[in-house]
C-alpha cells in the first residue's frame, strides 16, 4: 500500500500539550482498531488476508478516531482533518502464522474488547489513554525535545504557571546543537509535528501487538495490565511489517531490514539531513530507573556527543534535585528540553481532557466493533458451540435383523444405500462394519442443538451373518472383525451402542459373547448404552420385561466369569446403571426414497426426543471413553 503522504503543515499548534493529546489519542485508537481486527479475525467474522500462508492484521487508525478535541473546542474541525490525514494509509502489519495463533493472543490479552460490555470498552479505552500518556512522559525527549517543528514554530510557546518554573527557557535545539540566544535552531521536521507523532504512535502499537505475538504460546499470565503493556513496548519489536515494496522485500529476503518509522529532518534551508527513526528512538536510549542513576549519568556523560539521551523507568518517580540537574544540563549542552516533571505533574488534569476528547468516539468504537462481529451474543455462542462440540466414535452392535443400520441412518439422516444399507426382511445385508462419521442429523434445525459429530461403525450381527457368496460366517469371526475394526479407527470408543429387538426374545448367549469379547479390565459394560428398537411405547409392562431379561442375561455372565463377591456386586450395579433408549416401531428407511428420514412424521416425537437423550449420553461416556488393546490381544 502507498506510503502515507507526509503533511508539509501542521494543522494545530505545536505545544507539548498537542503532542502529547494526539499520541496518546491516535496509540488508543490503533491499539482498539488493531484488537478488533485480531479478534473479528479469530472469530472468522472478518476474511483473513495474507501472503501465500499466514495473516495480516493492520496497524492504522480511522479518520474519526484522532484530533477531535486537540486545541480545545475550537480545533474540532481541524481536529477531525488530521485524524482523517494519518488515516489514508495502512502500510504497518503484524503477521500472525494462522487464525489459531490470532485467537490464542486474542483470548490471552483482549477478552475485554466486548461489543455487549459498553462500559467495558470505555474502561479499556481510559486504561489505554492513560498507559500511551505514561509512555509520552517517559520519552518525552524523544518524542518532544529532539524533534522540533517546522522553522516557523521553532520557538516553544511556554505554558502557564509549573511549566515556567520548571523550564524557565524558550528555545529548544536537537543533536548536539545548543541555543543560541532565541536564534533559529538548526534541524526541523521535514514535515508536520502530527506526522512524526502519528508514526512514533504506531511503532508504539506494532512493538506491543508483536510481543504478544512472541509470548502467547510461553507459560505466563494473560490479561492487559500496566506491567504487561510496559514490558511489551519496552520488549517489542520494530522489525517487519511493512507493505510497502513487499513483494520485493519478500524476494530479496529483506522484510526485517529497517528501522521501524523514518522521521525525515532538514535543515532551516530546507536541506534534507540524517533522519531519525522510531526503533532508536524508543531503543537506544538509556533507562533511568533510579536517582542515583541519574547522579552517575551526571557524573558520566558528555551530552555534546550523543545523538540519543535517556528515558525513564515506567512508575518511577525521582526528586526535584537530581531531576532539575538533569534536565539543565540536557538544555544547556544539546538544546533539548525535558518536559518529564511538568507531564507529571499536569498527569491526572491531562489525561481527563483526552478521556473527554475521546468520548465522541466512542459510540464509534463499539459501533465498529458490532460492524467487524456481529451481535456480540451470537459470536459468544459461536465460541461455545466450538467448544461443546463433540466427536464421538461409536460402535452399533446386535443381532442380525433388529435395526442397527435403521438407527444408523436415522442418526445420520441419510437413505443412501451406500452409507448403511437396512435389511427389510430377516436377510442379512451387513457382512462388514459399515463406517460412516457425520454430524447427527445433519440438514435439520437440531443439527446445531446437538452440535456432535458422530463416527458410526455399523457391524454385522451375530447370529448367522453370511458373506456375498452364501457361507455364514462364524460369531466368534466377526467379533475378531469389529476387534480389528476398532483398533484400526484409533482404538478408542466413546460408547457401544447395544441394539435389541423389543418384539423378539433376548438372545442372552450372545450378549455375553459381547462381554466376554470387550469387557476385558471391565470397561465396556460402563460404555454401554441399549437401544430397544421396535417397541410398543404404550406397552410398559413388556418394556420392564425386556428390561429385566436383559440385565439377567449380563449378571449371568457376571457370576460365571468373577469370582469375588464385591466384584460381582459392583458389576452388577454397573449392569443396572446401563441406559435404556426405545425407539419405536415406525422407524422405516426406504433406499429407494428421495426423502431423507426426517421429512417423515416418525422422525420427530418421541423418537427424536429418544435420539437427543441418546446423543447426550454418548457425550457423557465420551469423557471416558473405551480404549481398545492392540488387536493381537484379541
Amino acid at each position: 500500500m502507498a506510503e502515507l503522504p507526509n503533511q508539509t503543515n501542521s494543522l494545530q499548534e505545536d505545544t507539548w500539550e498537542n503532542r502529547v493529546k494526539y499520541y496518546s489519542q491516535v496509540a488508543t485508537k490503533m491499539f482498539v482498531d488493531t484488537a478488533a481486527e485480531i479478534r473479528g479475525v479469530s472469530l472468522k467474522e472478518i476474511p483473513a488476508k495474507g501472503l501465500d500462508k499466514g495473516i495480516q492484521i493492520p496497524i492504522c487508525a480511522t479518520g474519526a478516531a484522532v484530533g477531535f478535541a486537540i486545541g480545545g473546542p475550537s480545533g474540532a474541525k481541524t481536529g477531525k482533518s488530521a485524524g482523517e490525514a494519518v488515516a489514508t494509509a495502512i502500510d504497518r502489519m503484524i503477521q500472525f502464522k494462522n487464525r489459531d495463533e490470532c485467537k490464542a493472543v486474542h483470548m490471552k490479552w483482549l477478552c475485554g474488547f466486548n461489543t455487549a460490555d459498553v462500559d467495558g470498552i470505555q474502561r479499556k479505552m481510559d486504561f489505554l489513554v492513560a498507559f500511551f500518556y505514561q509512555v509520552f512522559t517517559n520519552y518525552n525527549v524523544q518524542f518532544w525535545g529532539m524533534l522540533p517543528g517546522r522553522t516557523d514554530h521553532q520557538t516553544a510557546t511556554a505554558p502557564q504557571g509549573q511549566l515556567n518554573q520548571a523550564l524557565n527557557h524558550q528555545v529548544r535545539g536537537i543533536r548536539g546543537s545548543k541555543p543560541d540566544n532565541g536564534q533559529k535552531c538548526q534541524l526541523y521536521l521535514s514535515y508536520s509535528w502530527e506526522n512524526a507523532i502519528k508514526k512514533l504512535a504506531e511503532d508504539s502499537v506494532y512493538r506491543i501487538f508483536s510481543h504478544m505475538k512472541e509470548e502467547v504460546s510461553a507459560d505466563s499470565p494473560g490479561g492487559l495490565t500496566m506491567e504487561f503493556l510496559a514490558t511489551a513496548f519496552k520488549e517489542g519489536s520494530s522489525e517487519g511489517g511493512f507493505t510497502k515494496d513487499l513483494v520485493q522485500k519478500l524476494r530479496s529476503m529483506k522484510l526485517n531490514e529497517h528501522s521501524g518509522r523514518t522521521i525525515d529532518m532538514k535543515d532551516p534551508k530546507g536541506n534534507p539531513q540524517k533522519p531519525f527513526y522510531s526503533k532508536h528512538l524508543i531503543n537506544t536510549p538509556v533507562e533511568i530507573p533510579k536517582d542515583k542513576n541519574i547522579s552517575q549519568l551526571l557524573q558520566d556523560s558528555d551530552f555534546s556527543k550523543n545523538d540519543y539521551f535517556y528515558c525513564y523507568s515506567f512508575g518511577q518517580d525521582f526528586s526535584d534535585v537530581e531531576h532539575h540537574k538533569l534536565t539543565d544540563k540536557l538544555l544547556n549542552e544539546c538544546g533539548i528540553t525535558d518536559l518529564y516533571k511538568v507531564l507529571q505533574e499536569s498527569r491526572d488534569t491531562m489525561i481527563k481532557e483526552i478521556i473527554d476528547s475521546l468520548k465522541p468516539f466512542h459510540k464509534e468504537v463499539r459501533d465498529r466493533l458490532q460492524d467487524i462481529y456481529g451481535r456480540q451474543e451470537d459470536i459468544m455462542n459461536m465460541y461455545q458451540r466450538q467448544a461443546d462440540h463433540k466427536k464421538c466414535s461409536v460402535v452399533v452392535l446386535g443381532d442380525t435383523g433388529v435395526g442397527k443400520s435403521s438407527i444408523a441412518c436415522y442418526l445420520a439422516n441419510t437413505s443412501k444405500k451406500d452409507h448403511f444399507e437396512v435389511s427389510h426382511t430377516m436377510k442379512v445385508t451387513t457382512n462388514v462394519v459399515a463406517y460412516l462419521e457425520t454430524k447427527v442429523f445433519p440438514d435439520t434445525e437440531y443439527e446445531d442443538d446437538l452440535n456432535t459429530t458422530l463416527k458410526i461403525s455399523d457391524c454385522p450381527g451375530l447370529g448367522g451373518t453370511a458373506r456375498d457368496d452364501g457361507e455364514v460366517v462364524e460369531d466368534s469371526q466377526i467379533l475378531k472383525d469389529i476387534a480389528d475394526h476398532i483398533f484400526t479407527f484409533g482404538g478408542e470408543v466413546a460408547a457401544f451402542l447395544l441394539v435389541l429387538d423389543s418384539q423378539t426374545k433376548v438372545q442372552a448367549k450372545r450378549l455375553q459373547k459381547y462381554a466376554e469379547k470387550f469387557d476385558r479390565g471391565g470397561a465396556f459394560i460402563k460404555s454401554l448404552i441399549v437401544i430397544f428398537n421396535k417397541t410398543d411405547i404404550e406397552d410398559d409392562k413388556r418394556m420392564k420385561t425386556k428390561t429385566m431379561k436383559f440385565r439377567e442375561a449380563f449378571n449371568e455372565f457376571i457370576e460365571g466369569n468373577y469370582h469375588d463377591t464385591d466384584t460381582k456386586d459392583r458389576k452388577k450395579n454397573e449392569v443396572k446403571a446401563i441406559p435404556i433408549i426405545h425407539f419405536d416401531d415406525n422407524i422405516e428407511i426406504k433406499h429407494d426414497s428421495v426423502h431423507k428420514p426426517f421429512s417423515h412424521d416418525w422422525a420427530k416425537g418421541h423418537n427424536l426426543e429418544q435420539a437427543e437423550k441418546l446423543v447426550c449420553l454418548i457425550k457423557e461416556k465420551s469423557n471416558a471413553p473405551y480404549r481398545s488393546r492392540r488387536t493381537a490381544e484379541f
